[in-house]
């Protein structure tokens, strides 16, 4: 649960999937970065000395931990089901 609500990863995101929530780690023990996925392989973020920039999914890849989007902006079919799946805990 990220911001009091249920978040789902995507795995491979796509371009009809923007906007998206990207998770970065610069520590490789916890998130430090979040940007947003705007499609075109693209993600938008910001840098302490150059405030807001759009780089490239490949020159962060390294980085990411993963994609998420908030299960509230799904329509309530998608929703339906994604609840009917067998979660597991981790």
């Amino acid at each position: 649960m990220l911001g009091g609500g249920a978040w789902v990863e995507i795995k491979y995101p796509k371009d009809i999937d923007a906007p998206l929530a990207v998770l970065m780690s610069f520590h490789h023990t916890f998130i430090t970065h979040v940007g947003v996925f705007i499609g075109k392989n693209r993600i938008i973020h910001t840098m302490k000395h150059t405030g807001a920039v759009i780089s490239r999914i490949d020159k962060l890849k390294p980085n990411i931990v993963g994609y998420y989007r908030p299960l509230k902006n799904w329509n309530p079919y998608r929703k339906r089901e994604f609840w009917r799946r067998r979660h597991y805990g981790c």
